[in-house]
C-alpha cells in the first residue's frame, strides 16, 4: 500500500522513529525490536513537527474523494495529520483494538509457555499496523494508539466536504459524495459481514442526508415546485420516518400548495396533499389547518345552497351543493346533504377537444331533434324512431303510411309539442310546394300529403320502396333550408347566465328547452355544461381530476388506459368514423381524370395513417385501412379491389404525358377539416404531391364540425379536393351527398353530374327493396373508385366514457345525446 509522502525527510524520519513508528523485527534483520509500550494514556508523539496541522491542511478536492484512492486521516495528539491508505477495519479501527483485546482477557493463560504468547498477541492490539512504500520498497509499521486522537476515514472528510458544499449551495456536488458513501457503506458492511463483524451504519451519514433533504426541500419551496418539494419529503420518508424535519418541512410544503392551490379554487389538489401528509403524519399541524379551513368552507357553502332551495332556487341551490363537495367531499354527513339538493337539479360536464368533429357532433344532438332520426343498427341496417310520431300505419304495401302524433309529452321529455300540421309544413316545404326541378333527390316519389287531425297525417307515395320512414328521413335530412324553427333548440337550449355564480368555469351551459309542470318534479338532467380543451392531455387529465362526466369522443390512445379506471364506463358506437380523399365533382379537375389517378397513385395509405397513428401507439388495433367508401358496420359496405394502389412510378409518367396539356392545374386547394390529426394528414399528402410538382394549398374548414357528418364540406368553389371525416349510419341517401358535395341534391343538379353517376341515383331513388339498394349502392362506389373520384383511407372506431356516476346510459349508441333526457346524474364523490 502506498502512503502519500508530505516531503521526503518526513518519510524518512517516520523509518528511523523508535518511538513515533515502530518497525517489526523482520523489516529490521538483525535489530531487536524496543519493548512495546503497554500504557494506553495519550500522549503527543515526537518528532511529529514536519507533519500538517489539521486546523490548516484543507480538505481533498471533489475529484480526489470521488476518484482518488482511499486515504485516512490519522488525527494525532496535539493537532498533526498523518495521512494513510485506507485502514481496515472501518469506521470503528480504534474501538475494534479495544474489543479484540478485552476479548483476549477471558482466554488469558495461567503460566508461561502460553502466557507469553498470549501477552504477544495482547500487546498488538495497542497498535495501528501501516504498510509504507518508499522508493518501490514496502515495508510495515506500526503506530501506537496512545499517540492517537481520533481517525478521520476517507468517507469522514467526504461528509466534511458536504457540509461545506451545503454551506456554498453546491447541493449537487453534495448529493455526488453522499450517494457516494452511501455505496462504500454498503460494499464495507458486506465485508464486515464476510469477516463476521457486526454491520455498522457509517457514523454522520444519515445526519448529512438530512441536512441535503433540507437543501434540496428549501430549494425548490424557493423557486415554488410545490409538487417537487412534496415528492422529495415522501421518498426520504421511506427510509428515514423518524427525521424530526420531515413534519416540518411538509407543513411548509402544504402551505406553499395551499395558498397557491385555495385562491384558484383547485381544492382536488389541495386536498391530496392534505390526505398524502396525514397519511405520513397523522398529527401534521398544517395539514389538520388546512382541513378544517376547507370543512368549513364546504358547511357555510352548503348552509347557503339550503337556503337557496327555500327560496325556490333549485339552478344556484344544485351548484352550490355540488361545489360543497368538490371542496371537501370526504364528510358523510355533507354528501347526503348534498345528494338532496342535487338532485332536484341534475347538472352534466363533458369535455371535448378545440376543433375536434366529435364534440360538434355531439353538441348538435343536444341542441336539436329530428324528425326522425335512427335509433340503432340491426346487420347493418338502420332502424328508424320518431320522438313525435307514436305510431304508424303502412298500407298498400308501404305506398301509404298513416303517422300518429303524440300531442302529450312526458315529464322526463324535453321537446316541443308538436301535431301533424307542423310535420306537414316541413314535408311540403321539401317536396310539393317546390317545383319539380327545385326538389332534392327522393323527394319526387312523394305525392300526396293529407292531414287528418292535428294527431294524424296520411301520406301518399308514387311507387313502392324498401322502407317510408328511411324515404321520409332522407326527404327532411335532404331539404335545402335549416331546420323547422320549431326544432332548433327544442332539445337542451344554449343559455346566457346573467349572473354565473363565482365558480362557473364551463364554456357554453344548455339548459332544457321544456321543464316539466312544477307538480311532476324533475329527477333527470335539467343543465349541460361544455368544457373545451386545447389538447387530447388536458381533456384526459379533466376526466380523471373529476371535472367532467363525459366525453363524447375518447381520444383512441386513451381507450384501453380509461377502461381498466373503475370510475368510468367506455361505450363503442355502433358506426365507425370514416377518412377518405375526394375530388370535386364539377370541380377544376373534373375532365383530369388521369391526373386525379396520378394524384392517387402518390399516396401510400399506410404512411398516411401512420402519420395519424404511429406505429405502436396505443389506438393502433382501433384504426384499419379501409378499402369500401361505405363503413365496415353499413349493410352498404363494400370491399374493392378498384383502389389505387401506391405506385410513385406509374404517377410520374403518367405526368410526363399530362404536362403536355397546357391547361393542366398544377396549383390545386385541398380542403381540410379543421382536428390536428387532419392537419397532419392533409400536410403529408401536399408533400406527397409535391413529388410531382404540384403546389397544393391547405384550406383549413373552420366549420366542418358544425355538419353533424361532414359529408359535404367546404362551398362549392372553394377548394378541389377535400380530405372528409365522416360518419355514415344510413348511406342510402348519406352517400349521394358524400359522392355530389351536397346536401340537397336537386334536379338541376343532377343534370349536371357524370350520366353514369346521374343514372345509378335515380335508379338508387327508384329501388323498391334494400337488394336493389345495395346493388345500386356498390355500383356507386364502384364508379367513385374507378373514376378516381374517391380514396377511401382508413377508418376508426369511436368511443364514448361516461363516470359510473351517470345512470340509465344505453350500452348500444348511435349518438351521444341520443336518450339523455333518461339520464340520472349521482353527485361525484372525488378519490382526493
Amino acid at each position: 500500500m502506498q502512503i502519500e509522502r508530505y516531503q521526503p525527510c518526513i518519510v524518512l524520519a517516520l523509518l528511523l522513529s523508535s518511538v513515533f513508528l515502530s518497525t517489526p523485527v523482520a523489516a529490521q534483520p538483525g535489530a531487536e525490536e524496543p519493548e512495546p509500550v503497554e500504557s494506553t494514556e495519550k500522549v503527543e508523539a515526537e518528532d511529529a513537527d514536519e507533519l500538517p496541522l489539521f486546523s490548516e491542511l484543507p480538505l481533498p478536492e471533489l475529484e480526489s474523494l470521488l476518484e482518488g484512492a482511499k486515504q485516512d486521516w490519522i488525527l494525532l495528539i496535539g493537532g498533526r495529520v498523518l495521512r494513510v491508505p485506507g485502514l481496515w477495519p472501518r469506521p470503528d479501527h480504534l474501538e475494534w483494538l479495544e474489543r479484540e483485546q478485552k476479548d483476549l482477557l477471558d482466554d488469558r493463560p495461567p503460566a508461561d509457555p502460553e502466557l507469553a504468547d498470549w501477552l504477544e498477541d495482547y500487546k498488538r492490539y495497542f497498535y495501528i499496523y501501516l504498510a509504507v512504500s518508499e522508493e518501490g520498497v514496502e515495508d510495515d509499521y506500526r503506530l501506537h494508539v496512545r499517540y492517537v486522537d481520533r481517525i478521520l476515514y476517507h468517507e469522514d472528510l467526504c461528509l466534511l466536504k458536504v457540509d461545506k458544499l451545503l454551506l456554498a449551495g453546491d447541493i449537487e456536488n453534495a448529493r455526488r459524495l453522499i450517494s457516494a458513501v452511501g455505496r462504500w457503506e454498503k460494499v464495507v458492511n458486506d465485508q464486515r459481514e464476510e469477516e463476521r463483524l457486526k454491520r455498522i451504519r457509517w457514523p454522520g451519514l444519515i445526519d448529512r442526508e438530512r441536512a441535503l433533504l433540507r437543501a434540496e426541500v428549501q430549494r425548490e419551496l424557493n423557486t415554488s415546485q410545490w409538487e417537487r418539494a412534496f415528492s422529495l419529503i415522501k421518498r426520504r420518508y421511506v427510509t428515514d420516518p423518524d427525521d424530526p424535519q420531515l413534519p416540518i418541512l411538509t407543513g411548509d410544503v402544504l402551505n406553499g400548495i395551499g395558498n397557491e392551490a385555495y385562491p384558484r379554487r383547485d381544492y382536488r389538489r389541495l386536498r391530496y396533499f392534505i390526505a398524502a401528509a396525514v397519511k405520513m403524519f397523522p398529527a401534521q399541524r398544517q395539514a389538520g389547518e388546512w382541513k378544517q379551513r376547507l370543512t368549513a368552507d364546504a358547511e357555510t357553502l352548503l348552509a347557503t345552497a339550503e337556503e337557496d332551495a327555500k327560496a325556490g332556487r333549485r339552478r344556484e341551490s344544485s351548484l352550490r351543493a355540488q361545489q360543497a363537495a368538490r371542496i371537501w367531499p370526504f364528510s358523510a354527513q355533507i354528501n347526503r346533504r348534498v345528494q338532496i339538493l342535487q338532485e332536484q337539479y341534475q347538472t352534466l360536464d363533458f369535455g371535448v377537444v378545440e376543433n375536434e368533429p366529435g364534440g360538434e357532433r355531439a353538441l348538435d344532438g343536444l341542441q336539436t331533434h329530428k324528425w326522425i332520426g335512427i335509433e340503432r343498427l340491426s346487420e347493418g341496417y338502420p332502424l328508424y324512431q320518431s320522438r313525435f310520431i307514436e305510431t304508424w300505419q303502412p298500407d298498400d304495401l308501404g305506398r301509404r303510411i298513416t303517422l300518429h302524433f303524440m300531442l302529450n309529452r312526458q315529464p322526463s321529455e324535453s321537446r316541443p309539442i308538436v301535431d301533424s300540421h307542423h310535420f306537414a309544413r316541413s314535408l311540403l316545404g321539401s317536396t310539393l310546394e317546390r317545383r319539380s326541378e327545385q326538389r332534392g333527390l327522393f323527394a319526387n316519389n312523394l305525392t300526396e300529403v293529407h292531414v287528418a287531425s292535428p294527431s294524424e297525417i296520411e301520406i301518399q307515395f308514387a311507387s313502392q320502396m324498401p322502407h317510408p320512414l328511411a324515404r321520409l328521413a332522407a326527404i327532411l335530412d335532404g331539404q335545402p333550408d335549416e331546420k323547422p324553427p320549431v326544432l332548433l333548440d327544442s332539445h337542451f337550449r344554449y343559455s346566457v347566465i346573467d349572473q354565473p355564480l363565482p365558480f362557473e368555469d364551463f364554456e357554453s351551459c344548455y339548459q332544457r328547452a321544456f321543464e316539466p309542470p312544477r307538480r311532476n318534479q324533475l329527477r333527470n338532467v335539467a343543465e349541460v355544461h361544455r368544457h373545451i380543451y386545447p389538447d387530447r392531455q388536458e381533456l384526459l387529465r379533466a376526466l380523471l381530476r373529476d371535472e367532467v362526466h363525459l366525453l363524447p369522443e375518447t381520444p383512441l390512445e386513451y381507450v384501453d388506459r380509461i377502461g381498466q379506471d373503475q370510475r368510468f364506463g367506455v361505450l363503442e358506437y355502433q358506426v365507425p368514423q370514416s377518412v377518405g380523399l375526394r375530388f370535386r365533382i364539377g370541380g377544376r379537375l373534373d375532365g383530369f381524370h388521369e391526373y386525379r389517378l396520378a394524384l392517387m397513385l402518390m399516396l401510400n395509405r399506410e404512411d398516411l395513417l401512420a402519420e395519424v397513428v404511429p406505429e405502436g401507439s396505443p389506438g393502433q388495433s382501433l384504426t384499419k385501412i379501409s378499402n369500401s367508401i361505405c363503413p365496415s358496420s353499413s349493410h352498404a359496405w363494400s370491399p374493392s379491389q378498384l383502389i389505387p394502389a401506391f405506385d410513385e412510378t406509374s404517377a410520374r409518367a403518367l405526368m410526363i404525358l399530362l404536362r403536355r396539356n397546357p391547361n393542366l392545374p398544377l396549383q390545386i386547394r385541398l380542403g381540410c377539416p379543421s382536428s390536428a390529426d387532419m392537419r397532419k394528414l392533409a400536410a403529408k399528402i401536399a408533400e406527397r404531391w409535391k413529388r410531382l410538382g404540384v403546389e397544393t394549398e391547405i384550406v383549413v374548414d373552420s366549420t366542418s364540425g358544425a355538419e353533424a357528418l361532414g359529408l359535404t364540406g367546404l362551398p362549392e368553389g372553394t377548394v378541389d379536393v377535400d380530405l372528409v371525416q365522416f360518419c355514415m349510419a344510413a348511406p342510402d341517401h348519406e352517400l349521394p351527398r358524400l359522392a355530389t358535395s351536397r346536401s340537397h341534391i336537386s334536379v338541376d343538379h343532377l343534370a349536371s353530374l357524370p350520366s353514369y353517376v346521374r343514372t345509378t341515383l335515380l335508379r338508387l331513388e327508384n329501388a323498391r327493396n334494400w337488394n336493389a339498394v345495395n346493388t345500386m349502392l356498390r355500383q356507386l362506389q364502384d364508379q367513385m373508385l374507378i373514376n378516381a373520384w374517391y380514396m377511401p383511407l382508413y377508418e376508426s372506431r369511436r368511443f364514448m366514457t361516461v363516470r359510473r356516476e351517470v345512470r340509465q346510459v344505453p350500452s348500444t349508441l348511435m349518438e351521444t345525446f341520443q336518450t339523455l333526457d333518461r339520464w340520472i346524474v349521482e353527485p361525484i364523490v372525488p378519490e382526493y
